[in-house]
């Protein structure tokens, strides 16, 4: 059976040039796609480099497309620096706990920059615009069924003072109990987040998924949000994760 051309070597570097040229000279593209493609480590590498030097780039997917913890390692290099991302998609991505981990840094590395800009403010007698800094606002990880409690806690260490990301989509992420308890106690003191949506994982309970949607309605209470809770993952999605 013939490999399709969009899976062959040639044509995915090719276009992963292409992107790259693209998003250097762009000041419009807002939105960038790439769904179901095998990226291999030379793929991602030229297009970390254009996400890099993006001006105007807002929302990357790549849901579907199997770059593993180590590829997202290369993708998180360009996000944790750009002025202008706010949302990245990496349904089924075959990620694991390690993933979660180079994400959560990302977020990590992002709040120390914002809380350098934010003092930097007050000292000028400003007060910080929080909603007008740079750094992501959505994160979706939905379909990575091996992100698992250890993932869950790694997110959780650093929303507890966040105060900037709005919404994160962990559905199919193999969570549990475990891993929602340590997401429930960091909305203790986390105010901002107005999604985190962890159904589809059946081995949390109702009364622990029931506590946490609430308290991230009560977040999001104030109006109606831009942050908009996603359609649960279809079957065939699932199976395309695997």
């Amino acid at each position: 059976r013939r490999i399709p051309a969009i899976r062959s070597k040639d044509l995915t570097g090719q276009l992963c040039k292409a992107l790259k040229g693209c998003l250097s000279i762009s000041d419009v593209l807002k939105n960038l796609e790439l769904q179901g493609l095998l990226l291999r480590e030379r793929d991602l590498i030229l297009l970390t480099k254009g996400l890099a030097i993006a001006s105007s780039l807002e929302s990357v997917s790549l849901a579907h497309c199997p770059i593993g913890d180590k590829g997202l390692e290369t993708i998180c290099q360009s996000v944790k620096n750009s002025a202008t991302i706010r949302h990245v998609n990496f349904t089924g991505c075959s990620l694991t706990w390690r993933g979660a981990e180079h994400v959560a840094n990302v977020l990590k590395h992002q709040a120390m920059r914002r809380h350098s800009e934010a003092w930097a403010e007050s000292l000028r007698y400003r007060r910080p615009d929080l909603d007008c800094m740079s750094g992501l606002r959505r994160i979706t990880f939905n379909c990575n069924m091996l992100v698992g409690d250890r993932g869950a806690s790694a997110f959780a260490d650093c929303l507890g003072e966040d105060l900037w990301l709005k919404a994160l989509d962990l559905q199919q992420c193999g969570i549990s109990n475990e891993g929602a308890r340590s997401l429930l106690d960091a909305l203790q003191t986390n105010t901002t987040l107005v999604v985190l949506d962890i159904r589809k994982n059946p081995l949390i309970d109702h009364i622990t998924m029931k506590n946490i949607i609430e308290r991230v309605l009560m977040n999001g209470n104030s109006s109606n949000s831009e942050y908009k809770w996603l359609a649960s993952p279809s079957s065939k999605d699932t199976l395309k994760s695997r």
